[in-house]
């Protein structure tokens, strides 16, 4: 049982990169999604359907027996290693805080690990998807915002913050300065003339 489809397809991709094998959806709709071994000829097979209560998703079948000529190397475009699939072989690493991953060092990683040819485009996805999964997505960061402002002034006397919003409730900008540049900004430019 899967709570939403993106997580069924999710699962179905990292399933087919650990065992090393193409896959193709051959049907895919509100109700029901199936996939399929890439080469016609094989019997490994899911079928699921989607509950009539709630998002999840059942699996009715699966077969999970190849019967193909599987070769251990993946196809130089494999197409059924998602974005997702990649961002989260690598969100492990971003927990790291002294650790900077660059797109090339995903390129080359997924070339010597895993024999996979990926464009800059879909390692720049995949990046972000994995720094999504580690530290959570714009939107999230923003709403922490008002407890972290909060938290810095206690910790520290003497700093003074405030978030500016727009009449839509949206984000504008936030300040964090020390009072005592404050005031002497404030007695600088109120200077008489």
């Amino acid at each position: 049982m899967f709570k939403d489809k993106p997580t069924l397809k999710q699962v179905v991709g990292s399933y087919a990169f650990g065992r090393r094998f193409e896959y193709r959806v051959s049907c895919s709709s509100n109700t029901q999604f199936t996939s399929q071994c890439s080469q016609r000829s094989c019997g490994w097979v899911l079928r699921t359907w989607k509950s009539n209560r709630g998002t999840y998703w059942h699996v009715k079948a699966f077969v999970n027996e190849h019967t193909c000529e599987r070769n251990d190397n993946y196809n130089v475009e494999f197409k059924c290693v998602s974005t997702t699939v990649i961002g989260d072989l690598f969100a492990s690493k971003y927990c790291d805080p002294g650790r900077i991953i660059r797109h090339k060092d995903i390129i080359s990683e997924m070339r010597e690990q895993h024999g996979i040819h990926l464009l800059y485009n879909k390692t720049y996805r995949s990046k972000e998807h994995a720094l999504n999964q580690v530290f959570g997505g714009p939107w999230e960061s923003l709403q922490r915002l008002p407890s972290y402002f909060y938290v810095l002034e206690q910790g520290n006397p003497g700093i003074v913050t405030k978030i500016k919003i727009d009449s839509e409730n949206r984000f504008k900008y936030g300040i964090i300065a020390s009072s005592n540049l404050l005031l002497g900004w404030l007695s600088a430019s109120m200077l008489p003339i």
